[in-house]
């Protein structure tokens, strides 16, 4: 459980939603994300049952080591998949932190294992990381697929990213390696 946490003086005003976005945007880099782009909050991507009251998603991304990716599968990885979770982990709960000492609301969201709380493929899209691929997954200009994805939540008053296109379904349509070339067809 996240706690509160509150500047004395109280909730910074923001004035300059630009300005504000860019300092998010910074700290979140500082913490180790590659890329932070940011989406309002879509309630078809979050769960059912799952209240998420927040207006803006922060959506961070972190590529993997290529070189411990290409020994799949083998531990190393295993090890590689668990050590940028472990970086998106640290990151996103940090910012979280950051965005409510400034006296906004904030929560680092699950998107996998025993609670998902939001799809973050779809929040990913909307916040201009990349276009939907074949293989289900973002598919970004900087990372192709070799990337991993986190969100927080804030009512923190920011600007949105727009969705980017670059070509990428029609590609996939005439490309189809993917399907022709992976093991379990």
């Amino acid at each position: 459980e996240m706690f509160p946490v509150t500047p004395p003086e109280g909730r910074v005003e923001v004035t300059d939603k630009a300005k504000m976005t860019r300092l998010v945007k910074k700290v979140a880099l500082l913490f180790g994300a590659e890329m932070v782009r940011i989406a309002k909050v879509d309630q078809r991507w979050i769960y059912r049952d799952v209240d998420i009251p927040h207006k803006y998603a922060i959506v961070a991304v972190i590529s993997h080591a290529r070189s411990l990716n290409n020994t799949a599968p083998s531990h190393f990885s295993g090890l590689a998949t668990g050590a940028t979770y472990s970086k998106l982990k640290f990151i996103t709960t940090q910012l979280a932190d950051f965005i409510r000492g400034l006296g906004y609301d904030a929560a680092y969201r699950e998107t996998l294992g025993t609670n998902p709380e939001m799809l973050l493929v779809p929040t990913a899209i909307d916040a201009g990381i990349g276009e939907f691929a074949r293989n289900g997954r973002v598919l970004s200009p900087e990372f192709g697929i070799n990337m991993r994805l986190r969100a927080v939540t804030t009512d923190l008053p920011l600007e949105v990213d727009k969705p980017i296109s670059f070509g990428v379904h029609e590609f996939c349509m005439a490309c189809e390696h993917c399907a022709t070339y992976c093991p379990a067809n």
